[in-house]
């Protein structure tokens, strides 16, 4: 039981362990109180950490906006053009054959 209470407190931030936890927690007899505990207190840490993300990359946006013109996403989709064609051309995606 040393390591399964961090087991579930750390498991709220990889979805496959999000999605089996209980049951696993369940099978190492886990007291459901315990938990309960450390699945709200994950969940918390999680949803808070997402937020402060998004508050500073926010931040980061106005800085880079600031610093670069207001123009600088306009360049976002020829840049996802070029890195398609590139990958195209490169053979690292595969076409359909053609039907007669």
């Amino acid at each position: 039981m040393r390591l399964a209470d961090p087991a579930v407190f750390l498991g709220r931030f990889v979805a496959f362990f999000r999605a089996v936890m209980p049951a696993l927690a369940r099978t190492s007899r886990m007291r459901y109180r315990v938990f309960l505990a450390f699945n709200a207190a994950g969940g918390l840490a999680w949803g808070l950490g997402c937020v402060a993300l998004g508050h500073l990359a926010g931040n980061s946006y106005a800085t880079v906006e600031r610093t670069s013109g207001a123009g600088w996403p306009w360049s976002w989709p020829s840049s996802s053009r070029s890195a398609w064609w590139c990958g195209a051309w490169s053979g690292g995606t595969e076409r359909p054959a053609a039907v007669d």
